[in-house]
């Protein structure tokens, strides 16, 4: 299907944005692209097919964390009630959500992966459950969906809140379970929701003032819904709205880069919401393991390895030692320079 074109080049060029002398939006849905332009295309073409799209409730805005140049680029920007953000460098998911948030006016918020396929009517099924469930308790404040993996399968896509007990006994359990509840529940309130596809409501995201930037990637989520929880938030999960997540980290092979995302997206995790002992047993934990793989690096002639693994070492030790804001720009300076594709 075509996509539905914004006004004339000349007009745009005279000042006109995709968002100008439109309705204002009910829900806005925001996508944090980086090298996936392909697959954040065709997200999109999916949802204009929704009513909500066509009726002029939804607005898009595509936040780019610096990827290449693509073709696909330049041809969202002509699309009407679509906006793209570009930054200069790789801000992370946290940020730049927040960049794609910034005033927003509409009712609703929903976060979007690229990877991320979902039916014609999906955004209409979106608004109706936001709106139903709102209906039912007005301290609705986060809502997550059914996550299915490519095969159809159910996706683990809620879990339990971390703490440094249930972070070690899980690393027993597979991949797909040691962040999320090992059965699907059946809807209701959970503890947090996988932000690869979630609801906020304006007011709670303005109440908790968006997402904790100290996040580069992971956490944010279940930083962003605990926090909701303790100002007397809601967050439960929908299973009757579904889509399917393409390639969660669970199912992917984790390069070094990744690695040290999420060690120290656990880590930021622990320091603001652990008491001290947990934290120190988690910074004790990390350091172990940063230099046990980072001599059987050097021991394998790995430097790249060896690199990423001292580097994680070094955060942590910042981290944990009275340095968390030296450590924040060193990670993101570290994963946001645009060479996270080097060897290791």
């Amino acid at each position: 299907m075509a996509f539905l074109r914004n006004e004339s080049r000349s007009k745009r060029t005279a000042g006109l944005t995709p968002f100008a002398a439109v309705q204002p939006a009910v829900l806005r849905v925001i996508i944090v692209n980086y090298r996936q332009w392909k697959s954040t295309w065709s997200l999109i073409a999916s949802l204009q097919k929704c009513q909500a799209y066509r009726k002029g409730d939804v607005e898009i805005v595509v936040v780019d964390n610096n990827s290449p140049p693509h073709a696909f680029e330049r041809r969202l920007e002509g699309l009407h009630r679509v906006k793209v953000i570009r930054s200069r460098k790789n801000r992370g998911f946290a940020k730049g959500v927040n960049a794609g948030a910034e005033g927003s006016q509409a009712n609703w918020i929903l976060l979007l992966n690229p990877d991320i396929s979902v039916g014609d009517g999906f955004l209409d099924q979106i608004l109706a459950s936001g709106t139903q469930l709102r209906g039912l308790d007005s301290r609705l404040g986060v809502v997550g969906f059914g996550m299915l993996d490519p095969e159809g399968s159910v996706q683990p896509s809620t879990g339990p809140f971390p703490t440094f007990c249930n972070t070690i006994l899980r690393l027993i359990l597979p991949r797909r379970f040691r962040k999320y509840d090992l059965v699907a529940n059946q809807g209701g309130q959970v503890a947090w929701a996988s932000g690869c596809c979630l609801l906020i409501s304006r007011e709670c995201w303005q109440a908790l003032d968006c997402f904790d930037r100290d996040y580069f990637l992971y956490y944010e989520d279940v930083d962003f819904c605990r926090r909701a929880t303790a100002q007397g938030w809601k967050v439960v999960q929908d299973r009757g709205v579904t889509a399917v997540h393409h390639h969660p980290l669970h199912r992917r092979k984790v390069p070094p880069h990744l690695r040290v995302a999420t060690r120290m997206a656990l880590h930021t995790y622990a320091r603001k919401h652990w008491s001290k002992v947990p934290f120190a047993l988690i910074s004790l934990v990390l350091l172990s393991e940063a230099l046990l793989f980072q001599i059987s690096a050097r021991l394998r002639g790995n430097w790249g390895l060896e690199a990423w693994w001292a580097s994680l070492g070094q955060l942590v030790r910042d981290a944990s030692f009275g340095k968390p804001a030296k450590a924040t720009r060193r990670l993101f300076s570290l994963l946001g320079s645009g060479d996270l594709h080097r060897k290791g």
